[in-house]
């Protein structure tokens, strides 16, 4: 009773997967090739603010508050298409004379090097962990040949390393 219970299921999911591959293609076509949904336009001039200057504030404030808890918010982004996406890559860059001023360039100078560990130091740690592939070490065991070497900040920059 059971394995033909699970025969039966198993050739309802064989045949809902071979008819999901036409279904999906057609689904994907009808939504590529659609016209893209027309949006209508808000006239916030005609619609919004004409009618609410002659009105006073505690009057017009209901329509405003309504306006924006509705108008605004979190908006789902749009599913990006191939054809924009190269397209406005492809488009060159709009001048931008609004951005201000140019940005004078600073004045570096340069901070003396205060590094915690010497040249000789790293060159020294580096050494140490120039293993070879085959032969692979323990973190323990490179510490402890970096304390034999008697530096008390070797074991900190193999560490670090």
């Amino acid at each position: 009773d059971i394995v033909k219970d699970c025969i039966r299921r198993h050739t309802q999911l064989q045949s809902r997967l071979l008819e999901a591959g036409p279904l999906f293609r057609a689904e994907q076509d009808r939504q590529a090739f659609a016209p893209p949904a027309p949006h209508a336009g808000l006239d916030l001039y005609g619609q919004l603010l004409a009618p609410l200057l002659p009105l006073p504030v505690e009057q017009s404030t209901r329509a405003t508050d309504a306006f924006f808890a509705h108008g605004t918010g979190l908006r789902t982004p749009t599913s990006v298409r191939i054809g924009d996406l190269v397209d406005l890559l492809l488009t060159p860059p709009l001048e931008r004379e609004h951005l201000g001023a140019e940005m004078p360039e600073p004045d570096l100078i340069a901070t003396p090097d205060d590094s915690r560990f010497s040249e000789e130091q790293l060159a020294r740690a580096m050494t140490l962990l120039d293993l070879e592939h085959d032969a692979p070490r323990r973190l323990s065991g490179l510490l402890a040949e970096a304390r034999r070497t008697g530096d008390a900040d070797l074991p900190y920059l193999v560490a670090l390393l």
